[in-house]
């Protein structure tokens, strides 16, 4: 793993305690090495002698102390970036409690690692800036600095990792030290942890013989450290995220902030004593001297023929929906390599690696745009997609914006009617009616923010249609999202999987001619989008869809409704009928125009954003105000967080206040982990239709059964059900909730837990736009002085998502060109779908492995020495 932050000083890297490992007090220091390409050219060779680094991150040459060419004396500005590899526990582990040839493998295999992603950080983001507001990007000769290697954690846990410490200066191709431009080289950071993993894998592989788990994301690590093991060595790791979860921090920066704070000074202990300590406490937990002996030569061999087999695997997945294109419509070559890395357990060269991802990448995918640098955006890396993600989104825009063979629409007569029934209909309610029931386009869309009363004009669209003889139904991604449809809408509505589902069993998925209306189409998946369209076609029927592009995307790859609005226009709703104050109608509506700077101000000026350093002090208020104005009617107020562990903590506090209160009955039932008693908020967390409830459904839990362990639950829509013991594990507590659950609800109050390491700008308007009345912010920042700034940057950090024929629009025109409006079907080349879809027709990459790609003996000449001796 890499982590990667920025000095603002020298001292730390030239004082004792860093140069010398934790357990070094009587063999001197650890020797540092310079690395890099800048290193050559400064014919910097050996290590970093006193004060030598130190000149070098100052902008002077460490050999004669002259000042660099180019450079510029900068207060308060960063002097050195700290790229920190870490190894797996396990491997950390094994260097501790191994012999000294395994250490030494250990640590050579691991410096070999670094060296190998300092040289991809070197050749794919090594660059400078020159010209006014840095327009001007030149390639630069390569990064200078030392790498040490230690092998203990403060708390005194064995931890190999590497520090490598780049200058923030490189000597571009004019010959002048400047700083670097590290937008490429953050970009590329985690697949350069990838390679520095996959390297060492490799070495360690072929010298010693090590097997090594399947795993993803480049978490690999040895199969014979049981994970008891691993935890128990990992007491400082566990402090510092037990720390972090209590104040509420996420981010790497909150982290790294806490490690400095509880940073002890080094432990100086012999190299025997650590040794003998650890090596008692490994044997305590199952890994003594009989399993290290076995671990040594255990790989297995894979032959060629397996090793190919698994790349053809490998690339399968990669193109198939479920691979690179699952999340999002394209990718980066960094996300092929960090897929190969992964398919590579047993290691791989980078060069190797390298090499297969280009081979990848020129044999089975289509290039959209170009890397570069764009205005107001930072580094732009080249975009790929797959020949089949095309051809979902070609599909999707072909038949959605192509008429219906036979429409059958609305009577203008009838539309008028349905219009004049409803005389609070405002204007933009009204045209938004008159558009989805005529027009010859098979799909109508409209676009309704947050509280601009959709449901109510669309009720007055089913009433034309239905009124005109044709048939309505309703669906949504989400199920609580059909429910609302259909309570509200008076629409029969269902989920989208049901309908598809239907479809694929070749049975009637939705009645012939009829209008379907598509709720929250913005947060459905761009196959799913796709595969509804075709089905609504199928049966020569209008699709009607409605959503809000400035809400939160779905989880996987999507984009489908906004590119349709761009393509087919939508009727929009943009009054705001939910939010009853000037105040709340303002901040919901800069953050919906993603001015979050204005909705912060706008909100601490009225006292309703309070900064917190700590997360426990932030809970606890954001529960004190809940609790004098939302405690006698918490059905109408709502506590939103980021993530589930935030809201299971809200949840007991929220708990705790009613039970004081005594809105709780002493009648108290236990079941899948929760407590529940009569009067408790209870929220449905999974679809279960016999029972009538769906994902989402919030009420208050009414009665207790105790001997079937079962409740009984009144919903906030006016229904008794029943829930039973087995429906339990998916209930949760409903007084705090994430934005994601939240979507599609409406209180009266929301007090908003947030801080500026989570979230973004579609997050940020969701939860800032569900109250009717009042929201609250109890921001959790380690600055609270700058808050402001923070939450501004995250709150205006986008999270949408776009489809690749866009992007591939836009990359022929260059990177700001806008997405078409008619064109449906051109990519850069000027090919049509046809064109594209001849990307399966290219030749196989060559799957042939180099000698360095797998030919790594599994008991190298050190394994089987050390087998014998052990």
């Amino acid at each position: 793993m890499l982590t990667l932050r920025a000095a603002k000083g020298a001292d730390y890297y030239e004082r004792a305690e860093f140069a010398r490992d934790d357990y070094y007090a009587e063999r001197g220091q650890v020797r540092g090495t310079w690395e890099g390409r800048g290193a050559e050219a400064l014919a910097l060779t050996d290590g970093p002698g006193d004060g030598a680094l130190g000149a070098l991150l100052e902008g002077r040459d460490p050999m004669t102390g002259e000042d660099l060419p180019g450079r510029r004396t900068r207060r308060g500005g960063n002097v050195a970036f700290d790229l920190t590899f870490a190894a797996p526990k396990g491997v950390s582990v094994l260097a501790a409690v191994g012999d000294e040839a395994v250490r030494e493998a250990i640590l050579s295999a691991y410096a070999e690692g670094v060296r190998a992603a300092l040289d991809y950080l070197e050749r794919r983001a090594c660059f400078v800036r020159r010209g006014h507001n840095g327009v001007r990007v030149l390639r630069g000769e390569g990064f200078v600095g030392a790498m040490y290697l230690h092998e203990m954690a403060r708390s005194g846990d064995p931890h190999l990792h590497a520090h490598l410490v780049i200058a923030n200066r490189v000597r571009g191709e004019d010959g002048r030290w400047t700083a670097p431009d590290m937008r490429p080289v953050f970009a590329e950071a985690k697949t350069a942890g990838f390679i520095a993993e996959a390297v060492a894998r490799a070495r360690l592989s072929e010298t010693v013989g090590l097997e090594w788990e399947e795993t993803t994301n480049g978490s690999i690590d040895l199969v014979a450290v049981p994970a008891s093991v691993r935890e128990h060595f990992s007491s400082r790791h566990a402090e510092i995220v037990e720390l972090a979860h209590a104040r509420g921090y996420t981010g790497a920066a909150a982290i790294e902030a806490i490690q400095r704070e509880t940073r002890d000074r080094k432990r100086v202990v012999s190299r025997e004593r650590a040794t003998a300590e650890w090596r008692a406490r490994a044997a305590e937990h199952g890994f003594g001297d009989p399993e290290i002996a076995r671990t040594i030569g255990a790989a297995p061999s894979r032959s060629p023929a397996a090793y190919i087999e698994g790349l053809r695997e490998c690339r399968r997945r990669m193109e198939s929906p479920a691979g690179l294109t699952q999340r999002a419509s394209s990718f980066t070559r960094r996300e092929v390599i960090q897929e190969l890395a992964d398919a590579h357990p047993e290691g791989i060269g980078a060069r190797a690696l390298e090499r297969l991802a280009d081979d990848f990448l020129a044999a089975r995918c289509v290039p959209l745009a170009p890397a570069g640098a764009a205005p107001g955006r930072g580094y732009q890396e080249a975009r790929y997609t797959t020949p089949d993600m095309l051809d979902v989104e070609t599909r999707l825009i072909d038949t959605a914006c192509a008429p219906p063979i036979h429409p059958r629409l609305a009577s203008p007569l009838h539309v008028e009617r349905a219009i004049a029934a409803r005389p609070t209909l405002g204007d933009d309610q009204a045209a938004a009616v008159r558009h989805l029931c005529s027009g010859q386009p098979r799909t109508r869309l409209i676009e309704a923010r947050a509280g601009s009363g959709k449901t109510f004009a669309l009720e007055a669209v089913r009433e034309a249609y239905e009124s005109s003889g044709v048939a309505v139904v309703g669906t949504a991604w989400q199920a609580q999202a059909a429910e609302v449809l259909q309570r509200d809408a008076g629409i029969a509505s269902e989920t989208t999987a049901l309908i598809l589902e239907r479809a694929a069993r070749g049975q009637e998925a939705v009645p012939g001619g009829a209008v379907v209306v598509c709720d929250e189409a913005s947060t459905m998946p761009t196959r799913a989008l796709e595969r509804l369209v075709q089905v609504v076609a199928s049966h020569g029927g209008r699709l009607i869809l409605v959503g809000d592009r400035a809400q939160l995307p779905p989880v996987d790859a999507g984009g489908g409704f906004a590119a349709l609005c761009d393509r087919l226009g939508a009727a929009e709703l943009t009054e705001n009928r939910r939010q009853r104050t000037e105040l709340q109608r303002a901040v919901a509506a800069r953050l919906a125009e993603g001015r979050a700077g204005d909705a912060i101000s706008l909100l601490a000026e009225h006292g309703r954003l309070q900064a917190f350093a700590d997360g426990a002090n932030a809970r606890r208020a954001l529960i004190r105000s809940w609790a004098q104005t939302s405690l006698a009617d918490p059905a109408n107020a709502m506590i939103l967080a980021h993530d589930r562990r935030e809201v299971r903590l809200l949840n007991e506090m929220a708990r705790a206040e009613l039970d004081r209160a005594g809105r709780l009955s002493d009648r108290r039932l236990v079941a899948a982990g929760r407590e529940w008693a009569i009067g408790d908020r209870l929220l449905c967390r999974r679809n279960h239709y016999r029972l009538d409830v769906r994902n989402g459904t919030r009420g208050v839990v009414t009665g207790l059964d105790e001997r079937e362990r079962a409740l009984t639950l009144w919903t906030d829509d006016g229904r008794e059900v029943a829930l039973p013991a087995g429906y339990l594990r998916h209930a949760e507590h409903g007084y705090a909730m994430t934005g994601h659950v939240s979507q599609g609800t409406t209180v009266d109050r929301t007090y908003l837990l947030a801080t500026p390491e989570r979230g973004g700008k579609e997050w940020a308007y969701v939860a800032g736009s569900r109250q009717r009345i009042d929201l609250e912010v109890y921001a959790i920042h380690t600055d609270p002085e700058t808050l402001g700034v923070a939450l501004e940057c995250a709150w205006t950090r986008t999270q949408a998502k776009g489809l690749a024929v866009d992007l591939a629009a836009a990359g022929s025109r260059g990177i700001e060109g806008r997405k078409p409006k008619s064109d449906l079907t051109r990519f850069p080349s000027g090919g049509s779908r046809a064109e594209i879809s001849n990307q399966r027709e290219r030749p196989e990459p060559d799957l042939r492995p180099s000698e360095s790609a797998w030919s790594y003996p599994r008991q190298g000449s050190l394994g089987r020495g050390l087998s014998r001796d052990l």
